[in-house]
């Protein structure tokens, strides 16, 4: 049985006319899931958007007609990529648009024009349709519905829109294609040209002034009311102040409302003073603004900065430049403010800010910054007590839709004299011809949001900022370079004139270096350039929010990174998905297609080359490096104060607290053990040997009868099987939240004997049964405390032990409901989670372990039967291993035996006589060997007919069988794209 190169066209029939039977006559039908006419739409949380599927299509055509009624920039810079991927391969599409409303920019029109390979034309009237057709040999694929091409609409609207397949015969399609030419040779449609898109320019600017006089806003009497966010950090200020605190520190992403949440907070605390320390005037200013938008008409306001001195006003505004000088500070009496507000308080390590909060004293001191860690070691949670209020990153912002949508483009860097550019490049290689041109092209390629750019660029070096800025004024930019040497004055003039409208004085890019990753506030960027090693998330995540701002004009920000040769690369798609992870697999997914994961309007886009170089610092990273684990412990202990608990760490740490158990030391204990001073338990052998068997084993949380298990044992000394396996049955049945699809009661049952056994150890092969001491005795359908639990129990430090112990079940059961909480099939595997095939064994509730080495691709065992397939195959193995497995589509497997098999021995046997009422056969699949030993898993599936075949081993054949496997769930669109992608 071989691959075919495409179905025949009778096939595709067959095969759309099942997929049409399921999704619109009975959905038990067996079809292929892609063929199915579906609904699309925008929902990040379950990986879905509609540009995802646009991309997909596109990519698979052969030529592609769009019937659109609105077209903006921000859509076709989300298909650039690829419409010049198909441009390579020499395939063509055309583009239907209008004039409707005026609402198509006449940029986009422009960026239309220079579509070498798409024809466009435009409907001089009410076009209002949203349809994409997509062409293939003998069918055709068509999406229609609400959906324009626009980046909102792609991404985050609530969208409906419709996809199916037809046959090129098909009557649906027929009078749509009908439809479309009609339109397109309309008397009122014209091709589009530069002349016809001056004289829409001048109608569309003229529309644009009236819109613009007659539309009117304004703040005065309207009231103020706090978003999601601030809500929520108003009540943790308000608990801080309810348990007796007098400091809080809220850590909040720029841009997404800070001091109208301390504005917010004064007003409901109604001090008598309140002072507002900043650090530059035009901060102060703009805050001041924003206070008497929220506080009662009557509150005097006042700055005291620069040439400004209004000491007695209720709401003082200041900077700290100006206040912490001795004969300023010296007016103020330190009880003279009850209230005080330090904005970006990460600076308060500085020697002026420490004046000023020594001199006051305030009956409540408020905090705010986006990144509190500090590189100088200053502490600043110990500065507000530890009390946190709030803490809101990136990811949750861009939740609550408080920040401007960033589209990121990680472009490969130029290459030098045929070498990549690394992290100590030569000043010469910095600033070459060649790199210099390849910025240009990106930056006028990828676009901006607005009337004119105006970017940020951060560089590695100054003396290449420099030489850059000057090289772009060469090239018809208006640029300056800024550095640390820059005096106050120059910057703010810089800022101003970038922020300016288009005139003489304008400029459009600011190249620098770190001066702007915090403190800095410029909303009306709307492009970020990075040209420099990623060597910290947090910095990343710093300069990328330079652009998040909201800012009137401005509708998204785009982020263009160069990306070169850098060891730091693995940290992009943490720092943009803010991953916790750490999971090669999953940071390898995210930079192959994670867009459909980030919520909004926000997406991420790598081309193939910065994909691969990503990709391959990936591959050498390691999240459960000592250096890793100390770095994320350190942020934990600076937060909270003290040597911190598991439930801490994994409440607020940068990484999971899996990265401990995985790690050499195997447990959390083991570390602090070894590397906190401040840890004085000192547990027994056998204490500390269990809580590494319980951490290592079951911390992940992959199945939650060994918790369960582990739960009761410590609290009684023995429990039955039964009433183990009922409290588990009710508690997933009670998991009425999305997750999960329920475990019947034997499917209990069979999980908590087993469990039962890994407990005891008998479950692993003798080989492995010395490495951790039992946890339970099993006698019939009673389990008991093994001796060694019993003594850990009993022994000193046992408290501390029973803590522990308590602790990590019960984070363990968090990650459970997290990673694995809807179980498939009755069987605790949950689709699109990986497994190893030792975890696999114990899921399947296989009597006792069997090694990697003895499974191999598959072992029919018991009624649960595994198949693991790795799917791009080493070129280095035997060819007598280099089986034929691959994905007909998201529903069907082409699977073939292990060698000297045949469809009567054994094997083909036991699977020709596959019952699945008896029997369930999962799948497990994983891209290739660079991902380790874990697998995904791709639920349960039924094999077809067998047929018998060769594998050549060294020119001689060799004895296969092979089937088609049909999937009882289809791949999940992002991992199969993952799998099957180059």
């Amino acid at each position: 049985m071989s691959m075919p190169a495409q179905r025949i066209d009778a096939t595709i029939a067959e095969d759309i006319s099942a997929s049409a039977a399921t999704a619109l006559v009975d959905w038990t039908v067996m079809s292929r899931e892609e063929l199915r006419p579906r609904l699309l739409v925008n929902n990040h949380k379950a990986g879905e958007k509609v540009l995802a599927h646009l991309l997909r299509e596109l990519r698979g055509c052969d030529s592609f007609d769009f019937s659109v009624a609105f077209v903006r920039e921000s859509g076709l810079i989300l298909i650039a990529d690829v419409l010049e991927e198909l441009a390579a391969r020499g395939v063509r599409g055309r583009i239907l648009t209008g004039t409707y409303l005026t609402f198509n920019e006449p940029r986009a029109f422009r960026r239309l024009l220079a579509m070498e390979n798409v024809d466009v034309r435009v409907f001089n009237g009410s076009l209002h349709s949203k349809g994409y057709f997509f062409h293939h040999a003998g069918s055709t694929h068509l999406i229609v519905g609400s959906a324009n091409l626009t980046d909102t609409a792609l991404t985050a609207n609530q969208e409906w829109n419709i996809a199916l397949s037809s046959t090129d015969d098909g009557d649906l399609v027929r009078s749509s294609r009908r439809e479309f030419e009609r339109l397109w040779h309309h008397e009122k449609t014209s091709e589009l040209s530069e002349g016809w898109i001056e004289e829409y320019e001048r109608f569309y600017r003229e529309r644009q002034r009236v819109q613009a006089a007659s539309f009117t806003q304004t703040l005065d009497g309207s009231m103020v009311a706090p978003n999601a966010m601030q809500e929520r950090a108003l009540l943790g200020i308000d608990e801080v102040r309810r348990h007796g605190g007098d400091k809080a520190l809220v850590v909040s992403a720029t841009g997404t409302g800070k001091t109208y949440l301390a504005a917010f907070d004064v007003r409901a605390c109604r001090p008598r003073r309140m002072l507002f320390v900043v650090h530059r005037e035009r901060i102060a200013r703009a805050a001041m603004e924003s206070f008497r938008r929220v506080l009662p008409k009557g509150t005097t306001m006042g700055l005291y900065a620069g040439g400004e001195r209004t000491p007695d006003a209720d709401c003082v505004f200041a900077t700290v430049q100006t206040l912490s000088r001795p004969d300023h500070l010296n007016c103020f009496a330190p009880d003279a403010f009850d209230y005080i507000v330090i904005d970006e308080v990460h600076r308060a390590g500085a020697a002026s800010y420490r004046r000023l909060l020594d001199h006051f004293d305030p009956a409540f001191l408020l905090g705010m910054s986006a990144t509190p860690e500090r590189m100088d070691g200053f502490d600043i949670y110990a500065l507000f007590d530890h009390n946190i209020a709030y803490e809101i990153h990136l990811q949750d912002a861009l939740e609550y839709d408080l920040l401007t949508p960033f589209h990121y483009f990680g472009v490969a860097d130029v290459e030098v004299d045929g070498q990549p550019l690394e992290e100590k490049a030569d000043f010469s290689r910095l600033v070459a011809d060649e790199r210099m041109r390849h910025l240009a092209e990106a930056v006028e390629r990828y676009g901006y949001s607005g009337d004119k750019v105006r970017g940020l660029v951060f560089c590695s070096r100054n003396d290449e900022a420099a030489a850059m800025a000057e090289r772009f004024c060469d090239m018809g930019y208006r640029a300056m370079a800024l550095s640390g040497s820059t005096s106050d004055g120059e910057r703010e003039r810089a800022i101003e004139r970038l922020e300016m409208e288009e005139c003489p004085e304008a400029l459009d890019y600011l190249f620098t270096v770190d001066i702007f990753n915090e403190g800095v506030d410029i909303p009306a960027v709307n492009q970020v350039v990075m040209l420099r090693p990623t060597q910290s998330a947090i910095v990343f995540v710093q300069q990328l929010g330079r652009g998040l701002r909201r800012a009137e004009g401005k509708d998204y920000v785009v982020v263009i990174d160069f990306i070169g040769n850098y060891q730091g690369n693995y940290l992009i798609p943490i720092a943009l998905f803010g991953d916790r992870t750490g999971a090669r697999e999953r940071l390898r997914r995210l930079v192959s297609g994670g867009s459909a994961e980030l919520p909004g309007a926000s997406t991420v886009t790598f081309d193939s080359v910065a994909a691969k170089t990503v990709i391959a610092a990936v591959n050498q990273s390691n999240m459960t490096r000592v250096g890793e684990l100390k770095r994320a412990y350190r942020e934990v202990k600076a937060k909270v104060g003290k040597v911190p608990t598991l439930e801490e760490f994994d409440r607020l740490g940068s990484l999971d607290p899996t990265c401990f158990f995985e790690s050499s030391l195997g447990s959390y204990d083991g570390f602090l053990s070894k590397y906190e001073p401040d840890y004085t338990v000192r547990f027994s052998e056998v204490q500390r040997d269990l809580l590494r068997f319980a951490s290592v084993e079951f911390g992940a949380g992959k199945r939650l009868a060994e918790l369960a298990l582990i739960e009761n044992l410590l609290v009684r000394s023995k429990v039955t099987l039964n009433s183990v396996a009922e409290d588990l049955r009710a508690e997933v049945e009670g998991w009425d939240d999305g997750f999960g699809v329920g475990l019947s009661f034997d499917s209990c049952l069979m999980q908590v004997r087993n469990g039962s056994s890994v407990l005891d150890l008998s479950w692993y092969e003798k080989k492995d049964q010395g490495k951790f001491p039992p946890m339970a005795v099993l006698d019939g359908d009673v389990v008991r405390r093994s001796p060694e639990l019993e003594a850990a129990l009993t022994q000193p430090w046992a408290r501390e032990f029973f803590g522990q112990m308590t602790e990590l079940t019960a984070v363990a059961r968090g990650l459970h409901r997290r990673d694995y909480g809807s179980p498939f099939n009755d069987r605790p595997f949950c689709i699109g989670q990986r497994y190893t095939r030792k975890d696999a064994c114990r899921l399947a509730c296989w009597e006792q372990n069997v090694t990697a080495q003895n499974i191999g691709g598959y072992l029919f065992k018991d009624d649960d039967w595994l198949v693991f397939v790795t799917y791009k195959k080493d070129e280095g193995i035997s060819d007598t291993i280099k089986y034929h497995d691959y994905f007909v589509n998201r529903s069907t497997l082409h699977w073939m035996s292990k060698n000297r098999r045949t469809s009567t021995s054994k094997d083909g046997v036991k699977l020709s006589a596959f019952d699945p009422d008896v029997t369930r056969i999962h799948l497990f699949v994983k891209k290739d060997d660079n991902e380790g030993t874990d697998h995904y898993y791709l639920g349960t599936m039924r094999p077809g007919e067998l047929v018998d075949s060769s594998l050549l081993d060294k020119g001689q054949p060799v004895s296969v069988f092979e089937t088609e496997f049909t999937l009882d769930h289809p791949v999940d669109q992002g991992i199969y794209d993952y799998i099957v992608g180059a």
